[in-house]
């Protein structure tokens, strides 16, 4: 290549590699990525339209931190259908996100399950799962049981006792919208990550608690596999598509003739090439994909069969297990249920976004434009022939066999390409240049070039062409025959709990009302050797008795789990 530079993302370079030796399985034996997991809820008992916080530990078969797996998937499932799914972005073997509670969830128990890609190659016999206890107070209907019955509203709702470390708040009883401190001692040293949470005890029957010490003492054993199918997840979300060809059948191919691409339209170029397996199944190594977004499958064709790539579901398929019984709510429980209901909704009434705050990742782009032509600095052409033949030195249209292609200058500047030149109008590849021959000028702001050669998956590009609309909103665009327009969610952003601060005596006094049944979750308290820490927290409008919890791993797997209560006057 002489002194052509090769512009190749060198990390999803490697996947690819990874790819081709975990895809050889059938016929060389590897010993496939062996993990659990481990997921710490704020409670036990929740409303429909509550949200339900989480911190997740990938662990290794001993409870061991595991630092491989980036992403974890979880499920909060009735029987076998999953009523919220969500992926999760682990880092160091840690994780966390906060579960929206649909407000049409029924009453019932659930189970909340947790998985990484590679766990799929044992069996969901083991995945993580714990039961969860949802009340919509909307469609209670089994009112009025027997005293013994009633009885069971708060049984299984013990404190469990202290296994290690010690809780300690600053007084044993507080005044609503008060500051508080909880104490945590006797840390040690090797304590890796620690969660933190303050609910009020319920008064609701629910399932008994699942507490680490639960999971350790009973993790899963290794499940023997022949074959690894899964490839672990250890640099971002691998999405999941399979080749289809234009009659919906699957067909077999040739690996050459088809390169799969998917875009992220928006600010920069966020395109992800794909590897093909021999049965159409397509894994697109993705890395900083948080939020829901609309994404653009394409295949690259070589041939004159046409086909398109469908996205598929990364979710396991849930066999049917034992149903856990439905929670016994008595006639005695109506005002409790009542004001946890109206609790609910005057937080989301009052504090509005307030309570929804996230925070997204920057995206993977690849690298940054060579020159940048801003159309309105021109006089302005209402062709695109015209606009790229006056001002775009570096691009020009070709016309070959009736169609035309965008060509870019080569790197030494000595005459154009060949006309295989990355077109992208905000991300959307365009892989017929006609659209972008035939596309209104005044809707484009800015052509960026980027010059050289390019490679994703199979396709070398000789060059890329960012034309990028005012809006970003790729107005108008006609897609490729063999691309598709869809919405896709991503990775899980990151929830921030929201907690008043009643330092100011004006706000201690606000009329607002503040029904939080949750006071504190703090998903990752890194304890970085120290031997006592010290958090803050506020009271709520809520009286009555509340729980604090900690729990956590070392990096060798040694469990961390304390309690404590005070109370609310």
């Amino acid at each position: 290549m002489g002194n052509k530079r090769l512009h190749i993302n060198y990390r999803l370079f490697c996947l690819g590699l990874i790819y081709l030796y975990f895809g050889s399985m059938s016929i060389l034996a590897i010993e496939p990525v062996v993990e659990r997991v481990y997921v710490q809820i704020d409670k036990q008992v929740y409303l429909a339209g509550e949200n339900l916080w989480t911190k997740l530990y990938v662990t290794g078969l001993k409870g061991e931190i595991s630092l491989f797996s980036k992403i974890a998937y979880l499920e909060l499932i009735g029987d076998t259908i999953p009523y919220v799914q969500q992926k999760i972005d682990v880092k160091s073997g840690i994780a966390d996100s906060r579960i929206h509670l649909p407000v049409d969830i029924p009453t019932g128990n659930y189970r909340l399950v947790a998985y990484t890609r590679a766990m799929r190659n044992e069996g969901e016999t083991v995945f993580f799962s714990r039961p969860v206890t949802v009340y919509n107070p909307f469609t209670v209907e089994r009112i009025g049981y027997s005293q013994e019955e009633q009885n069971l509203s708060s049984a299984d709702n013990a404190i469990v006792p202290l296994t290690s470390s010690v809780i300690t708040s600053n007084k044993s009883q507080y005044s609503t919208r008060e500051q508080g401190q909880i104490s945590i001692h006797g840390l040690d040293k090797d304590a890796y990550s620690l969660s933190l949470s303050i609910a009020k005890k319920e008064n609701l029957p629910g399932m008994p608690p699942l507490t680490i010490d639960d999971w350790k003492a009973n993790i899963p054993k290794e499940q023997y596999l022949k074959v690894a199918s899964f490839l672990p997840e250890y640099e971002g979300h691998i999405v999941l598509g399979s080749i289809v060809s234009e009659d919906q059948s699957k067909e077999t191919f040739r690996r050459n003739i088809i390169t799969p691409l998917i875009a992220f339209p928006g600010q920069g170029i966020r395109l992800f090439s794909g590897q093909i397996k021999e049965n159409g199944e397509v894994l697109f190594f993705t890395k900083r994909i948080d939020g829901t977004h609309d994404v653009v499958s394409s295949a690259l064709l070589f041939s004159e069969k046409l086909f398109r790539v469908d996205i598929q579901s990364p979710f396991a398929t849930h066999s049917r297990t034992e149903s856990l019984s439905a929670p016994v709510v008595s006639a005695t429980l109506q005002d409790e249920l009542l004001e946890r209901s109206i609790g609910v909704q005057a937080m989301q009434g009052f504090y509005g976004d307030t309570i929804w705050q996230t925070s997204y990742e920057a995206p993977h782009v690849v690298n940054t434009p060579e020159r940048v032509y801003k159309l309105d600095e021109y006089t302005r052409f209402t062709t695109m022939q015209e606009v790229i033949t006056e001002f775009v030195l570096g691009l020009r249209f070709r016309k070959i066999n009736d169609k035309r292609f965008l060509s870019s200058l080569t790197e030494e500047r000595d005459g154009f390409t060949s006309a295989n030149t990355l077109v992208l109008l905000d991300g959307v590849p365009l892989l017929d240049h006609e659209s972008i021959y035939n596309y209104d000028p005044l809707l484009v702001e800015s052509i960026e070039l980027y010059r050289g050669k390019y490679l994703f998956g199979g396709q070398m590009f000789d060059g890329i062409a960012y034309f990028k609309t005012y809006d970003q909103d790729y107005k108008g665009v006609k897609l490729d025959p063999s691309s598709q327009l869809f919405t896709y969610r991503g990775t899980e952003p990151k929830s921030h709990f929201f907690m008043p601060d009643y330092s100011d005596p004006a706000k201690r006094a606000s009329r607002l009302p503040d029904m939080r049944h949750t006071l504190l979750w703090i998903p990752d308290i890194q304890t970085q050797g120290q031997p006592i820490i010290n958090i803050p927290f506020f009271t709520s409008d809520l009286k009555g008795e509340f729980i604090v919890t900690i729990e956590g791993l070392s990096k060798t797997g040694q469990t961390i789990r304390s309690s404590a209560t005070f109370r609310v006057e």
